[in-house]
């Protein structure tokens, strides 16, 4: 198989969907590589790490118009869609992106569909980037904060541990747990699925159960940092209301990494005594790590939609879920 791949469009997106490593892995598999030039830089990959699998760089137009399989993190423009040939398979992240402008010739792996089963796993995007948002989410938290977490003793005085409370054991949650927890923060997990008690201690993290009756405000009175990131199955739920926050001490830090757990109005006058931040993708923060992990999910894909150079097959129960073909096209199994 050719695989290509170009530099992402979205000016924000600082991740590559192939490494150097991963890159000359796929071509010591018997696959052609085509690469756009500097498609690392903003994952601190040199160009001449790449040279050994991809010898010369290409236009995007050029990479389009001869790849059997395009990588990339996101959708590509309009402007690249119409390129694509009906023997083409593009795969990519297709979250929040409307499938119908997609061209009727269009074959794409959609990775946001990924099966969350232990099969699945090697190429699971979602685990493997959840697991850098925890992290990114939680050191930027304790870095916005006015208050230091883990417990001091100094000759003046002593300054107690911070309480944290994580909104939702997701892989995100539990990570970002982790990290608070190593810095010396009082940890505090809570989720609506009790069975997650166990592995919300597993962290060293303290569970609350969440019901529908349960005193929110009560909850936040004492927390200075306050990360969200419940959510599942694409639903994602309200926790924290404007209601909420009058009791929340000055100086909290909530960090959003989900839009809808919490609700706070950009005008509410409790902005003016906490700080705020929404990101969605705090794995941006920490590309080259990102990167690695996203690429080594291709690599494991590919390997199972073309166990040899000159074929892809659809076949394997994991595939299908991810699998989409307009109707014209429903009936493929097999591109070669």
């Amino acid at each position: 198989m050719i695989i290509g791949s170009i530099k992402e469009e979205n000016t924000t997106e600082n991740r590559t969907p192939i490494t150097p490593q991963t890159s000359l892995e796929l071509k010591k598999l018997g696959h052609t590589i085509l690469l756009e030039k500097s498609i690392g830089q903003k994952s601190y990959f040199k160009d001449e790490d790449y040279l050994s699998s991809s010898p010369k760089f290409l236009s995007p137009q050029e990479i389009y118009q001869q790849a059997d399989i395009i990588l990339q993190i996101n959708p590509p423009s309009p402007k690249f869609l119409k390129i694509l040939k009906s023997q083409q398979l593009l795969i990519a992240d297709f979250t929040n992106t409307d499938i119908s402008k997609i061209p009727l010739k269009s074959t794409i792996i959609r990775l946001e569909k990924v099966p969350r089963s232990s099969i699945a796993q090697e190429f699971d995007i979602l685990s493997s980037q959840s697991l850098v948002r925890g992290y990114s989410s939680a050191l930027y938290a304790l870095s916005l904060s006015p208050i230091m977490a883990p417990t001091l003793f100094t000759p003046s005085t002593s300054i107690k541990q911070i309480n944290t409370l994580i909104i939702g054991a997701s892989l995100t949650g539990l990570e970002a747990s982790t990290i608070l927890k190593l810095n010396g923060a009082n940890t505090f997990i809570l989720d609506k699925d009790h069975h997650k008690e166990e592995l919300i201690k597993s962290v060293e993290a303290k569970f609350i159960h969440f019901t529908p009756n349960l005193d929110i405000t009560s909850i936040l009175q004492d927390k200075n940092i306050i990360i969200s990131s419940a959510y599942s199955n694409n639903f994602t739920p309200t926790i924290i209301t404007p209601k909420h926050l009058k009791k929340l001490p000055t100086g909290t830090t909530i960090i959003d990494t989900t839009i809808k757990n919490i609700k706070i109005p950009p005008t509410h006058p409790i902005l003016s005594s906490i700080i705020f931040h929404r990101n969605t993708k705090f794995e941006r923060l920490t590309p080259k790590t990102a990167s690695t992990l996203w690429a080594h999910n291709m690599l494991n894909l590919i390997k199972i939609l073309s166990p040899t150079p000159n074929t892809i097959n659809f076949n394997h129960p994991s595939i299908s879920p991810m699998l989409f073909t307009h109707p014209t096209q429903r009936r493929i199994k097999c591109i070669y």
